[in-house]
């Protein structure tokens, strides 16, 4: 009697566990999409920074001297030569 037991106990924990699976796979897809649509927003915001700094920095030199001396004089005019 106690292996036949076993033997239901463990069909129902085999159903429980098939009916599971299709929850947990819609769960785990629904958190890749998330991923997946964080990481294109990262690279859309980055791609956005980048154009903008490259648009407004004509001179780097001059503006790495800015980012390390905050205190350095640098004008619009240096920045556009």
């Amino acid at each position: 009697m106690a292996k036949y037991r076993q033997t239901v106990l463990t069909a129902f924990r085999q159903v429980e566990d098939d009916l599971a699976t299709p929850r947990i796979l819609a769960h785990k897809a629904e958190q890749q999409e998330t991923v997946v649509k964080s990481s294109q927003r990262y690279l859309t915001l980055a791609g956005t920074a980048t154009m903008r700094i490259s648009r407004e920095v004509v001179n780097p030199r001059l503006f790495v001297i800015g980012l390390f001396d905050p205190c350095a004089d640098v004008t619009p005019a240096e920045t556009a030569s």
